[in-house]
């Protein structure tokens, strides 16, 4: 007899079906973040401090979603 496991977010329904750092959403966000950033200090350069705050933002949404999607390899239990 063998155990059957089930991870939630590999099943096709329910809502977590797709989890954040593999959606393609949040890769285009970060993506528009970056864009609107570059264009602000082209176009507008009087917009600077939100350009700076745009980039920020998206640093921030970068590492969060490294930090999640490596969550379990970065320290591995025991194995200093």
């Amino acid at each position: 007899m063998q155990a059957e496991v089930t991870i939630p977010w590999h099943d096709d329904d329910g809502p977590m079906s797709s989890p954040l750092w593999h959606d393609p959403a949040v890769e285009f966000l970060n993506f528009i973040l970056i864009f609107m950033a570059g264009y602000l200090v082209l176009r507008r350069p009087d917009r600077e401090r939100l350009a700076f705050g745009l980039l920020v933002t998206s640093c921030l949404l970068m590492a969060t979603l490294f930090l999640i999607g490596a969550r379990g390899s970065i320290l591995p239990g025991l194995n200093y």
